[in-house]
């Protein structure tokens, strides 16, 4: 047999933020299990609690997407490079083929503005499904791109929480 395929689905935003500040939301580890609709149930499966290696599991929900019941993943941070990057591998605990990839990248793109851009890969569905196929593109877009508008909110939270902390803004 060949090599599995995979989509590779992409939003980006443009945030009105530091690379510094959205760095900060996303490497709370916490973040991904406590401020998405998507997952709940958190809980950490390492001491680390940030960091490459560090794993979490969720409950993970696939509406509106697919029609399954939520079910239980296993995210590993693999990559971190600080205000650059972030990488986790979501592992499905059921079904390989729900697997996933998350990755994060920041682009500054002024002292007080990020573009941030949000790569999923999920294993292909088969052209014989095109329309489950085009159904699940879609939806999968409009969470990522309800990802990001979150992280920005949480930044706008962030900056009102920490008004004394305020360089972290613009370094």
């Amino acid at each position: 047999m060949g090599k599995a395929k995979f989509t590779e689905y992409a939003v980006k935003r443009a945030i009105p933020f530091s690379a510094t500040l959205i760095w900060e939301i996303l490497d709370d580890t916490k973040h991904f299990g406590e401020n998405d609709p998507y997952h709940t149930d958190m809980q950490f499966l390492t001491e680390q609690k940030k960091g490459v290696g560090t794993k979490i599991r969720m409950k993970h929900f696939y509406r509106p997407i697919f029609w399954f019941n939520p079910d239980y993943v296993t995210c590993t941070i693999t990559r971190r490079e600080p205000q650059k990057l972030l990488t986790l591998v979501e592992a499905n605990e059921k079904t390989n083929w729900k697997s996933h990839v998350q990755e994060f990248i920041l682009e500054p793109t002024g002292p007080s503005s990020t573009l941030v851009k949000f790569n999923v890969s999920y294993r292909v569905i088969p052209l014989a499904f095109l329309p489950l196929r085009l159904w699940a593109r879609w939806l999968s877009q409009k969470r990522m791109a309800d990802k990001l508008k979150e992280i920005e909110e949480a930044c706008k939270k962030w900056t009102k929480e920490n008004e004394g902390h305020l360089s972290i803004l613009h370094e």
